[in-house]
């Protein structure tokens, strides 16, 4: 009932933006026109307007939404050692499993395993919203998912916001915990480590680095679960480090300010899942919405995601795998 009436109110307010917008085109329209006339390309914008919406929307849904594509990017760093030049770091992000879950689509999946397979990676991370709404969307992948760690590839996982059962209405606290705790278990059952406010270190020789996680954190109404000093308790600061943290904005809000981490890997935006010639509302809402960002030594990487909430349409934003090579700058 909670979902209809959501719906119901988003369609409504759709429609009266609409007929507001109509009114105001009409209108100007008859500045120049006489009635007749107006009312002609009034109908007109009307079938045009309708023609394209349908028509992106459905390219959007069949088309744009299950071609992955492979984004490459160069990191280069003087903090990092020269045991690490070259490095491969594959991100992925909001994969809202349930995107896929119609019989047709759940190859989508298994091709985007075979992506990140082929790229030979030195490790994955996966920065949150694994699932939709609850833990048992990810069952049916499973299967699938695994296939990475089987091909003894290391994957980092964190937590992002649709990953807590939040979403489900009639779940009580207790509940909700309950499904966490069976999202984070099918999570370590595939083979994929949980960075839960912790970190890990990865050795070549004598060198290393750091690769750490946060539960979400982000700005309201997004509850935030997330501790970045439990986090890098501990973690030697010279060492270059890799955050996983789902939201960008807590690039600005706490990394940047408080720390001195080298590069952080984020999701959440979707780039809204909408983009024409390179720009996206989603700047509207974040300061860094998509792609790589720089503020002195320190760098943000925001994924576009791979699944969808909302609507399962993609306009001009591909779903992404991202290929990080780390660069050691001498």
């Amino acid at each position: 009932m909670q979902r209809l009436i959501f719906w119901g109110t988003i369609i409504g307010v759709v429609l009266i933006v609409g007929l507001v917008i109509d009114q105001i085109f009409y209108r100007l329209m008859r500045l120049f026109f006489d009635k007749h006339a107006a009312t002609v390309i009034r109908l007109w914008a009307f079938i045009a307007t309708v023609t394209t919406i349908t028509i992106s929307g459905f390219w959007g849904h069949y088309i744009t939404r299950t071609r992955v594509y492979i984004n490459n990017v160069e990191v280069t760093s003087r903090r990092l050692p020269e045991a690490f030049d070259g490095f491969r770091v594959v991100q992925i992000s909001d994969f809202h499993i349930d995107s896929f879950d119609s019989e047709c689509e759940m190859n989508v999946v298994e091709d985007i395993v075979e992506k990140i397979i082929e790229q030979k990676p030195d490790i994955v991370c996966f920065t949150g919203d694994l699932v939709t709404a609850r833990s048992l969307q990810l069952v049916p992948f499973c299967k699938t998912l695994s296939r990475i760690a089987a091909n003894g590839i290391q994957v980092f996982s964190v937590m992002g916001n649709h990953d807590y059962a939040d979403y489900v209405w009639n779940f009580d606290e207790n509940r909700r915990q309950q499904d966490r705790d069976s999202l984070r278990l099918m999570q370590k059952e595939i083979g994929w480590q949980m960075l839960d406010n912790a970190s890990s270190i990865i050795r070549r020789g004598t060198d290393s680095l750091v690769v750490a996680g946060v539960e979400n954190i982000g700005e309201p109404p997004f509850t935030c679960y997330g501790n970045l000093k439990t986090a890098i308790s501990g973690v030697d600061s010279s060492l270059f480090t890799i955050l996983l943290s789902h939201n960008p904005s807590h690039w600005r809000m706490e990394v940047l300010p408080e720390t001195n981490i080298d590069l952080m890997l984020a999701g959440h935006t979707h780039n809204m899942q909408f983009s024409i010639f390179g720009w996206s509302p989603a700047r509207w809402r974040y300061s860094e919405s998509a792609g790589l960002y720089q503020d002195g030594e320190q760098f943000l990487y925001v994924n576009s995601g791979l699944g969808c909430t909302g609507p399962r349409i993609r306009i001009g934003t591909r779903p992404e795998i991202t290929v990080i090579t780390l660069k050691a700058r001498i």
